[in-house]
Parts: C-alpha cells; sequence; structure tokens
C-alpha cells in the first residue's frame, strides 16, 4: 500500500508526502523532493499513528534531509516518557 498524504510547494520546491507498507511488515512515512531527492523510513505497525505523523510532518514542511533526525527525536522522547511514567 502507497497513499498520498499530501504535498507542499515552496517557490522552487515541491514536497510530496506518502504512507507506505502493509499490516505484517508495518508502516513508513516517505518525503519526496521535486529535485529527485527521497527518504522511507519505517515507522511503527500502527497504521493510524503513522498517517497522524504523516500528516503532521506535511503542515511542518519536513525535507527528506531531515526525516530521519526527526523520527530519532521523536522516538527519544517517547522512551523518555515511558521511563518518566514508571518513577
Amino acid at each position: 500500500m502507497v497513499k498520498f498524504i499530501g504535498s507542499v510547494d515552496f517557490p522552487g520546491i515541491c514536497l510530496k508526502y506518502y504512507v507506505f507498507g502493509n499490516y505484517r511488515d508495518g508502516y513508513g512515512i516517505r518525503i519526496w523532493k521535486e529535485s529527485g531527492e527521497c527518504t522511507n523510513q519505517y515507522v511503527s505497525r500502527n497504521l493510524l499513528q503513522v498517517l497522524n505523523l504523516a500528516c503532521q510532518l506535511q503542515r511542518c514542511s519536513v525535507f527528506p534531509a531531515n526525516l530521519c533526525e526527526i523520527l530519532d527525536d521523536l522516538r527519544c522522547s517517547c522512551l523518555m516518557n515511558s521511563v518518566d511514567k514508571t518513577d
């Protein structure tokens, strides 16, 4: 499955956002830049969570080069929140 989420247009730049994957393997986010730059990152087995995140990334106009860093920050933040809740 590949689902187009939306696009963001800047002067001379077009970014397109997709969710891809399947139930068995999980789902990821793809950001494609008109110049041909593209990145794919696995996110989760929860499709709703991935769709919501992809929409948020589109609203914030995240570029392909930044997707990996943002996902790492989100994972770290989730880990820290789960540690805080167990204390």
